[in-house]
């Protein structure tokens, strides 16, 4: 039960002397019982350890990548077929799944193909945003979603991880033509 104390001041003016005079202050309290209690489960996990729980149920099985739990930064990095990823989250309710590229003058004919993959992302209901910036002379490709730990499903997650390894993939074989990586679908574990 909650009680909420509301204290409301009421002042009234008295304009008949050309300057106003207080002529009245009341305070009022008032209890407000509530009766519905916020749906708060003490089970939630944050998003965080909703990760976490994935990544430790994914190791558990027999994963073709092994990650690590995200660490006090919210950050892990693993790798697949030779290329880096680092996995983070922000804040309460984002994450974030990027590799890097050196500077490569075919990376310009990426943005293309972003819009495509992207559309492909709303269109199978994994969401998200793919990006391809360059930062510095490097490009940094991203897959980025809010999400609340509510929210969270494994197999969407799972989905998104996925998806993301396998545009990289592509995404590799376009900049280094010279060490193309078979492309297929990406499964986590078998």
């Amino acid at each position: 039960m909650l009680f909420i104390r509301v204290s409301i001041l009421t002042v009234h003016f008295d304009y008949s002397a050309g300057v106003p005079q207080k002529k009245e202050v009341k305070h009022v309290t008032k209890h407000h019982t509530q009766s519905h209690q916020t749906q708060v489960n003490p089970k939630a996990k944050n998003l965080k350890e909703s990760i976490n729980a994935f990544i430790a149920e994914l190791n558990s099985g027999s994963p073709v990548i092994s990650i690590s739990t995200l660490d006090d930064n919210v950050t892990t990095n693993f790798s697949y077929l030779g290329i880096k990823f680092k996995l983070e989250v922000f804040g309460l309710n984002s994450y974030s799944v990027q590799t890097i590229f050196g500077h490569n003058k075919k990376a310009a004919s990426i943005s293309s193909r972003l819009v495509d993959w992207n559309k492909a992302l709303q269109e199978i209901g994994v969401g998200g945003k793919l990006t391809f910036r360059n930062i510095n002379g490097t490009f940094v490709f991203a897959f980025n979603k809010n999400m609340e730990h509510e929210e969270f499903k494994s197999r969407t997650f799972r989905y998104s991880i996925e998806y993301f390894l396998e545009f990289a993939i592509k995404l590799h074989n376009v900049i280094n033509v010279t060490n193309m990586k078979a492309v297929g679908k990406v499964r986590l574990s078998v």
